[in-house]
């Protein structure tokens, strides 16, 4: 009897630890993209889009966003939203505006950031990964 208890509780480690496993290490999808600019300088801007898997319940969120500026500047957007066929992008999550929007069609990217407007096409770009 106590030997089937204890498999038990072993049992129900065992199964909490991989349940933590997958929540802790696998929730989020990075998605990475080199932008180039339209119009203007032409300047090449690096983009990561982590998204939350549909398992990640305790957010309303669809991920957040990091922005590598040409000069090495990082913007970060902290709210993503999902818009159907693109991506609506907030600075915070309080934001009832919108900072941008990212198209999951053509890869066109337009954002307000402190440094200026970017307007650019992206391509998914090296270091795609999965976290």
């Amino acid at each position: 009897m106590v030997r089937n208890l204890l498999l038990a509780i072993l049992a129900a480690v065992v199964l909490a630890a991989s349940v933590f496993y997958v929540l802790a290490n696998h929730s989020i999808t990075t998605n990475v993209f080199a932008c180039e600019e339209r119009g203007g300088p032409h300047r090449r801007i690096h983009m990561s889009m982590d998204l939350y898997r549909p398992w990640v319940l305790w957010t309303n969120s669809l991920g957040y966003m990091h922005v590598e500026m040409p000069d090495g500047f990082l913007l970060y957007f902290s709210e993503l939203r999902d818009a159907g066929k693109s991506i609506t992008i907030f600075e915070d999550r309080n934001g009832t505006v919108p900072d941008g929007w990212f198209s999951r069609i053509s890869g066109h990217l337009n954002l307000s950031t402190g440094l200026g407007m970017i307007d650019a096409t992206c391509v998914p770009g090296r270091g795609a990964e999965e976290g």
